[in-house]
């Protein structure tokens, strides 16, 4: 299987960062904030959150975790019944088993749209290796939505709409994000309605809609259940979460214009590399793959850069496939792709260090 190298190093590289961080932490960081989030592991920070709505429920949780959908605490919860209960093994396993699905999809996907191994192999690496992507070792919900997006696209690709509706509901489901396929969905169907029988061009409409059912499906239960269905969405519009509605354009300037004058403490300041790097890629990603692959990876950065803190930009645009099918594009070469993967699978152990110390936010 073409993902199970690039998987298993990945696994390697973050299981070795935590057991770095267990000294690091206590030489350097003996706080019981960083102490915690060593103990937590593979279940720290939003992994924390995930496992005690699968045990719990949102009604005995704080209103902020509402912000998180309910697909992967629900199936990390129906597999526990086969683990004796335990929510949080069954978490990590979903996440680790949707990473090796996702590789394997992505696999096949660019083999569908260019049929070249080589650029395939390199695209399942690059998703294994980016800097943001020890994420999909841990409890987190990444892992299940690249599954579900690149599931959803080789079926819009292929025309076939019914298994398309599926993965993009199941998307609505997963990730507040995951209303945004059906912008791809859009490109892929439009041209479709022109031509053929009334019936498959009904048809063709259900993968547009469908991210938005999951997604109102959710939101719905939630206003029900606790009176406001855009709670999922005001709570993460808090200040000590990402705030308010912004400008992209905005943001990026203020935050060049904090490093420019010397405001390197500021929350924005270290994500502006990762933003402007990411754009470059999305550039890549409108000039190189389909249209509908563009309009994907434009709309999940717009989203990301919208908003006044810019935490967790790298997680939520390295999720999006299309630009890491742009990074494995560039890398044409066997030496620039070895010195890619380098560079990446680094930083991506330095970043799950930080994350187990308490330092980096994902």
């Amino acid at each position: 299987m073409a993902a199970v190298p690039s998987w298993l190093t990945a696994r390697v590289l973050v299981l070795a960062a935590l057991a770095a961080s267990h000294p690091l932490q206590s030489r350097y960081r003996p706080l019981e904030s960083a102490a915690r989030r060593v103990r937590e592991g593979l279940l720290a920070w939003d992994g924390d959150w995930f496992r005690d709505i699968a045990e719990q429920g949102y009604a005995a949780l704080p209103r902020p975790g509402l912000r998180y959908f309910p697909l992967f605490p629900t199936l990390g919860r129906g597999l526990s019944v086969l683990l004796f209960s335990n929510v949080g093994l069954s978490l990590v396993l979903l996440a680790n088993l949707f990473a090796l699905l996702a590789g394997a999809g992505l696999h096949r996907l660019v083999l569908q749209e260019r049929g070249d191994e080589r650029l395939a192999r390199r695209a399942v690496w690059m998703l294994a290796l980016a800097p943001p992507s020890f994420v999909l070792v841990m409890g987190y919900t990444e892992s299940l939505a690249i599954l579900l997006a690149v599931v959803t696209f080789v079926a819009l690709r292929r025309r076939h709409w019914g298994w398309a509706a599926v993965g993009g509901y199941l998307s609505g489901l997963a990730r507040p994000l995951g209303v945004l396929l059906s912008i791809p969905a859009a490109v892929e169907v439009l041209p479709q309605l022109r031509r053929g029988p009334l019936r498959r061009r009904l048809a063709a409409l259900l993968p547009v809609g469908a991210p938005v059912a999951g997604c109102l499906t959710y939101l719905a239960w939630v206003g029900v259940r606790f009176g406001d269905p855009l709670l999922p969405y005001t709570s993460q519009q808090t200040p000590e979460f990402r705030g308010g509605f912004a400008n992209p354009l905005v943001t990026l300037v203020k935050t060049a214009g904090e490093l420019v004058t010397g405001g390197f403490a500021t929350k924005n300041v270290p994500h502006l590399p990762w933003a402007l790097l990411l754009i470059a890629l999305v550039v890549v990603v409108c000039r190189r793959w389909p249209p509908s692959y563009g309009a994907f990876a434009v709309a999940t950065l717009v989203v990301a850069l919208s908003t006044e803190r810019l935490g967790s930009l790298e997680r939520y645009g390295f999720a999006c496939f299309p630009v890491i099918l742009a990074a494995a594009t560039l890398a044409t070469s066997d030496r620039a792709h070895r010195v890619v993967l380098a560079i990446s699978g680094g930083l991506m152990t330095i970043y799950a260090t930080l994350t187990f110390m308490g330092l980096y936010i994902p």
